[in-house]
């Protein structure tokens, strides 16, 4: 993702290499999600985002970060 996002501005939002990218990075955080969930021992516990609070920060550390680097 990281690639199709400092790529995107030469290559174009639309160039096919780019949108690829992004799709197997969508399928990567799907794949992630689906071992992490049965996992005995995960690296990210999914339950934590049941927590409202937890969710939340999440989401501002993600805004904040993104500001910070954009």
């Amino acid at each position: 993702m990281v690639y199709a996002l400092t790529r995107a501005g030469e290559d174009g939002w639309g160039s096919p290499v780019i949108v690829g990218t992004f799709a197997a990075a969508a399928i990567a955080l799907a794949a992630f999600v689906a071992v992490e969930a049965r996992s005995p021992s995960p690296i990210l516990d999914l339950r934590l985002f049941r927590s409202p609070s937890f969710t939340g920060i999440m989401i501002a550390s993600l805004a904040m970060s993104g500001a910070a680097f954009a």
